[in-house]
C-alpha cells in the first residue's frame, strides 16, 4: 500500500494534497457493482500526465485534482467512468 502526502501552505492554511507519484498503486471501483475493482501501477510521472500499467497495457493519461486529491481516468472518460485514486 502506497499513500504519498505532500503539505502545500497558502495564505496561513495547511492543506495536504494526495498526489500520484512513480510506482504508486492506483485502485478503482465501478459505479455499478462495487466487488468490480480495477488496479493500476504508475510507471511515470511528467507534470500532469502519467504512465500506468492497466490490464497489460501501458496508457498516458492526463492528471486531474479535485478537493486537493489527484485522480485519472485510465479507461477512458465517460459518464460511468471508473475514477483511479492512490490505493489506500
Amino acid at each position: 500500500m502506497l499513500y504519498i502526502c505532500t503539505q502545500i501552505t497558502t495564505n496561513k492554511k495547511t492543506n495536504i494534497m494526495t498526489t500520484i507519484q512513480k510506482n504508486s498503486i492506483l485502485k478503482a471501483t465501478s459505479i455499478c457493482d462495487s466487488n468490480c475493482v480495477w488496479f493500476a501501477k504508475v510507471i511515470e510521472r511528467e507534470g500532469n500526465f502519467i504512465v500506468a500499467v492497466i490490464n497489460n497495457e501501458i496508457v498516458r493519461k492526463k492528471v486531474n485534482v479535485f478537493n486537493g486529491e489527484e485522480f485519472v481516468y485510465l479507461l477512458g472518460k465517460y459518464s460511468m467512468a471508473p475514477i483511479f485514486k492512490i490505493n489506500n
